[in-house]
């Protein structure tokens, strides 16, 4: 999401840039580096609000490299992300899983990853599809 220029200027969005930059440390939150020109990067996309009413968690802050980089690669890691789903789950189990996922509020990335994987790894078609893979798993180590 890209904001105007009226938006930019505007003395919320300055105030709440300001702080997204201090909860970040003044730091990428990708990569780390603090030397460089920082952008406050809008995780997710809300029609019709503005920049100042975005919810804290869906901000972050990003360096020019890492920010342009993720641009770049997001639309392709979302295609690959919404075609691995599409490949195991109905449509509503895949809403069931986003739902899930906008609810978990960990700031620690890899623990959301794992949060994640866990939901997948309960939903019962997964879990049926494993019980009959080790069922023949058994049936092949009972033949040899």
């Amino acid at each position: 999401m890209k904001a105007s220029l009226q938006d930019c200027k505007d003395l919320r969005w300055k105030k709440l840039r300001l702080k997204i930059f201090e909860r970040d440390d003044w730091c990428c939150t990708n990569c780390g580096d603090s030397g460089v020109d920082l952008f406050v990067h809008f995780k997710i996309f809300i029609p019709d609000i503005k920049p100042w009413d975005y919810p804290e968690d869906s901000l972050v802050t990003l360096c020019e490299s890492c920010l342009a980089e993720e641009r770049k690669l997001l639309a392709t890691a979302l295609s690959l992300f919404c075609n691995a789903a599409r490949k195991h789950f109905l449509s509503v189990e895949i809403d069931d899983i986003a739902t899930s996922l906008d609810m978990i509020k960990l700031p620690d990335l890899p623990e959301v990853v794992a949060s994640a994987i866990s939901l997948w790894l309960r939903t019962p078609r997964l879990v049926e599809f494993m019980v009959k893979i080790y069922l023949r798993k058994l049936k092949y180590d009972e033949g040899k």
